[in-house]
């Protein structure tokens, strides 16, 4: 009889969770739906949905300047157009108000990317203050040691940190080979 009881717990949890489910599902896909433009208003153009982003974000600033996810996003949309020197201070902003490992990388990146390779890896160093076990700032300070600032002993270092944390889709032997190549 316990077994039962048991069974129809179970079998009672997992269709909750499972009407749960559907019904968050279905209220989400009603408010991407609400919110896409009509077939006639889209554009082929992928340069004008980051021009109405930059826009919306924009929007959301004047009502907000300290809205965290705002300034991040604004920050993304600018680095991932390759306009770094606008997408620093949008994320120098953003870490002022919340140290988050992943945005100062972020912001560190497009420093070395606005050719301020030093501000770079004093931003990859805060990184590892806050998380230690963060590779991708070891891996970044590597970068910008080898391609940048022709710094053999600093990018062998951090080479020997990168090895500890074993990180995933980084080739260590072609990094170890750019590495030697240092004078």
């Amino acid at each position: 009889m316990n077994s039962k009881i048991i069974f129809s717990f179970l079998f009672g949890l997992f269709v909750g969770f499972g009407i749960g489910y559907v019904i968050t599902d279905l209220h989400y896909r009603k408010i991407e739906l609400k919110n896409e433009p009509a077939p006639s208003q889209s554009s082929k153009n992928p340069m004008d949905e980051v021009h109405r982003q930059l826009n919306t974000f924009q929007e959301i600033l004047k009502k907000n300047p300290n809205d965290y996810d705002a300034l991040v996003h604004l920050g993304n949309l600018y680095y991932d157009i390759g306009q770094f020197d606008k997408a620093i201070p949008f994320y120098e902003r953003a870490v002022a108000l919340k140290k988050d490992p992943n945005v100062l990388t972020d912001l560190g990146t497009s420093l070395r990317e606005a050719g301020k390779p030093e501000e770079a890896i004093k931003i990859y160093e805060d990184v590892l203050k806050i998380s230690p076990k963060h590779w991708r700032a070891v891996y970044n300070i590597i970068i910008v040691s080898i391609k940048d600032l022709k710094d053999k002993k600093r990018a062998s270092a951090y080479f020997e940190k990168l090895k500890d944390l074993n990180p995933p889709d980084v080739n260590m032997d072609s990094l170890q080979n750019e590495i030697n190549q240092l004078k």
